[in-house]
């Protein structure tokens, strides 16, 4: 019996328990071991009419298993090698911007205090709406980013493969790099 990383096994048994009520019965099965699913840890079982098919069941799952297994850690070793291969492009003092909402239109600035290989440290600063600039229903403006008012805390963001192009994870979807003189339209119908 093999044991994989997944702690799953494969057990062949004989059916001493209900062997008497036979057709109803299988004479053999094969359960599933696995701690994670169950208390108990059996998650499955399956009949068999003889000992041989039941052990030629489970070696078949055992290796398709040890084969999903294999797929994994290469799919995982190839992302992690993609992560170390991406540089980051990014400087102190860049700007970016998380523009977002439902029937309104959010802008969060963030500007780039500390700079590390794996990523950077960004803190949110202040937006600054420009005069004149709003709507004829009063509820809209264009903004741009209020370089060096910090509003909050450093937070760090990873550099992902895709960083290249200048965007980051936010908490709601993503920001991107932006020129801080570039106006952004900002909303607030509520």
């Amino acid at each position: 019996m093999k044991t994989l990383k997944s702690y799953r096994t494969w057990e062949v048994k004989e059916n001493t328990e209900h062997a008497d009520e036979k057709p109803y019965s299988s004479p053999w099965y094969v359960m599933e071991m696995n701690p994670k699913k169950s208390r108990r840890g059996a998650a499955s079982a399956r009949g068999f009419k003889s000992e041989e098919a039941a052990r030629i069941y489970a070696a078949m799952r055992t290796d398709e298993d040890l084969e999903n297994e294999r797929k994994k850690s290469d799919k995982r070793k190839a992302r992690a090698a993609e992560q170390k291969a991406v540089k980051n492009p990014f400087v102190v003092g860049s700007i970016f911007e998380n523009s977002w909402g439902y029937e309104q239109t959010n802008v969060d600035y963030y500007q780039v205090v500390r700079v590390t290989p794996r990523g950077v440290y960004v803190r949110p600063i202040g937006a600054k709406s420009i005069v004149k600039s709003g709507y004829s229903h009063g509820m809209a403006d264009m903004v741009v980013p209020d370089v060096d008012n910090f509003t909050g805390p450093e937070q760090f963001k990873q550099i992902r493969k895709g960083s290249e192009s200048g965007y980051l994870s936010a908490d709601y979807g993503c920001m991107k790099l932006v020129n801080p003189e570039e106006a952004t339209y900002r909303s607030w119908y509520a």
